[in-house]
């Protein structure tokens, strides 16, 4: 050991240690790149396996192998936007893929790793990622100042191809898109959120994410219709669960909805007389905001004030403009209501993804809905009053009469509606259709969630033929309980439902006809395509491997991206922000 130039920096019990670990340093001679590949391990996995001996280590030594792995590593041309550290190659050095497929000779391979680093390399060592002062600085200065675009946003966009397939980057209103989703979404996704903490710690702590600070400690308000059996209902109740996973102080203050029962009592406790927060998130309509501010200015009055709004058409209408004066900033569930509310709003538009999640142990029970156990059912769920037009259910019983012969009597369709118009065309035309062909049933009735999630789970499979949505909270249930999805490839559905996830229907844009939607005049959307809707309802139906990819691998993405932790994680990151951006103003 004495003779080793590397004994110095390892110290005894690391040096020992080196010895024993042939998985990780090749016998023979210590030199500079088995000593980099050991103590990039030992830090990243070594610390966790010997916690007895990582607290034997004296400081200096901890300092001075912190200090040697986060120097420009020699030999290596720095001529990229970070320097590339001895740790950056440590990390190499552990992973074989990397090894084989840079050459660090070159500027491109060079430029290859530092990207890998700055996304993927972060993401999987977040818990410990080394990062010098000069290169935190680096990252984290802006090489956009009026998007609020850091070096860090843009290594993360050339590194990922996924992240460059959202946001292309060819206009200005792209730029300020993924600027939001960085400082919201991915900064978290990424844990690009460790690079703009006051300090970089020496020594390994958890993530930002599970050392949640104090900053919070006035309560946050939510307005919305938290007893309203609806889907705006359930997004407030959503957003209130994931709040509460994540230590925020929140109250809701319950307002009335004017056309649908109350009678959900699951975010009951949260409820208060009277919104007492200095933060609101109006989870509800613009509509719905606007019509609180006639009846309470006051409640908007000394506060900071989100709109976390549903929207389902591609554009948010001129003369609604107005509306968005209320917030200070808007809240999105997905890109394509972003992308409708960025050229219209001055408020910052932020797309948040909500929190979707079962309702305690959902029962299978399919005598409570009287459907028969040897028939293949095909369900859709949808209220009447969100415009009957925009939820498509005729054009769906189209896709269901061409998809299966009359004479079959082993499939079926169920229509779970609620609030209809019966005395509409509309509805008499959906009740001629189930009268012709016993094989369509309309469920019109107002159920608790818990029998809604029943049904959804009795079912075989979930279609929706919408042609726009905002979020599509249904489809999103559907696949948290395994069921396979057959969606239009449209609007907001799409943030989850890609070709893994879901059978997309294509569909062409039509201009939206007069009483259709409100202020839609000129404005398009989907016209889904009947004819490969049919086909996908065959092979949903008979091709049982592909129905069981779809079922899990939906399940899978919902349950991973939109779960209560992760919703609130994204939640609390933000509000922290405007703290702090309120604090400053002070």
């Amino acid at each position: 050991m004495e003779g080793d130039p590397f004994s110095a920096l390892l110290g005894r019990d690391l040096f020992l240690l080196a010895s024993l670990r042939g998985d990780v340093v090749p016998s023979g001679p210590f030199d500079e790149p088995s000593v980099l590949r050991f103590l990039t391990w030992w830090y990243n996995f070594g610390l966790d396996e010997y916690p007895e001996l990582a607290k034997r280590l004296a400081p200096e030594l901890w300092r001075g192998y912190l200090q040697w792995l986060t120097e420009p590593a020699p030999g290596i041309v720095q001529d990229v936007e970070l320097p590339i550290s001895r740790y950056f190659l440590g990390l190499r050095e552990l992973s074989d893929a990397l090894k084989q497929g840079l050459d660090l000779q070159t500027q491109l391979g060079r430029r290859i790793l530092l990207r890998w680093a700055i996304s993927f390399g972060l993401q999987e060592h977040r818990r410990r990622f080394l990062l010098s002062s000069d290169q935190l600085a680096r990252l984290q200065h802006l090489i956009d100042a009026k998007a609020r675009l850091p070096l860090s946003a843009l290594l993360l966009w050339e590194g990922v191809a996924e992240v460059r397939e959202n946001f292309p980057l060819s206009s200005p209103e792209q730029v300020f898109a993924f600027s939001h989703w960085y400082h919201t979404e991915g900064a978290v996704q990424w844990a690009h959120d460790l690079l703009f903490e006051a300090e970089k710690p020496v020594l390994p702590r958890q993530a930002w994410s599970q050392d949640i600070g104090s900053s919070l400690q006035q309560r946050i308000s939510l307005v919305g219709f938290a007893k309203g059996e609806f889907g705006i209902g359930e997004d407030i109740r959503t957003t209130a669960f994931a709040l509460e996973a994540a230590g925020v102080p929140f109250e809701i203050f319950n307002c009335h909805p004017a056309a649908h029962r109350e009678q959900d009592e699951s975010a009951d406790r949260f409820i208060a007389p009277e919104a007492t927060g200095d933060i609101n998130i109006f989870c509800m309509s613009p509509i719905d905001t606007l019509e609180v501010y006639l009846k309470s200015p006051s409640l908007f009055s000394g506060r900071y004030n989100v709109g976390y709004w549903p929207w389902e058409l591609s554009v948010w209408p001129d003369q609604l403009t107005p509306i968005c004066e209320l917030v200070d900033e808007i809240w999105v569930a997905t890109q394509h209501i972003c992308e409708a509310f960025l050229p219209r709003s001055r408020a910052p538009v932020i797309r948040m993804p909500p929190c979707v999640e079962l309702t305690g142990d959902v029962p299978v029970d399919h005598g409570r809905f009287s459907l028969p156990r040897d028939c293949f059912s095909f369900l859709f769920v949808f209220d009447w009053s969100s415009f009957v037009a925009r939820k498509n259910p005729l054009g769906l019983v189209r896709a269901f009469s061409e998809a299966f012969d009359a004479t079959d009597q082993s499939v079926s369709l169920i229509l779970k509606t609620m609030n209809s118009d019966r005395a509409s065309a509309e509805f008499a035309t959906l009740l001629a259709h189930a009268d012709a062909d016993r094989r369509i049933r309309i469920i019109d009735e107002t159920l608790p969630r818990i029998d809604v999630l029943g049904l959804m789970s009795a079912c075989d499979a979930v279609v929706s033929l919408h042609r726009a949505e905002g979020f599509g909270r249904t489809l999103a249930e559907a696949m948290l309980l395994g069921k396979p999805v057959i969606a239009t490839d449209w609007s907001g559905n799409l943030d989850f439902c890609n070709g893994n996830t879901a059978a997309l229907v294509p569909a062409r844009a039509v201009v939206i006809r007069e009483h259709e939607y409100p202020f839609s005049a000129g404005l398009s959307w989907a016209e889904p395509d009947i004819d490969e809707a049919a086909n996908l309802m065959r092979k949903v139906r008979t091709d049982s491997p592909y129905r069981a990819a779809l079922a899990q691998n939906g399940q899978n993405f919902v349950a991973g991206r939109y779960n209560r932790e992760a919703a609130g994680v994204r939640y609390r990151f933000r509000l922290e922000a405007i703290r702090r951006e309120l604090s400053s103003r002070a």
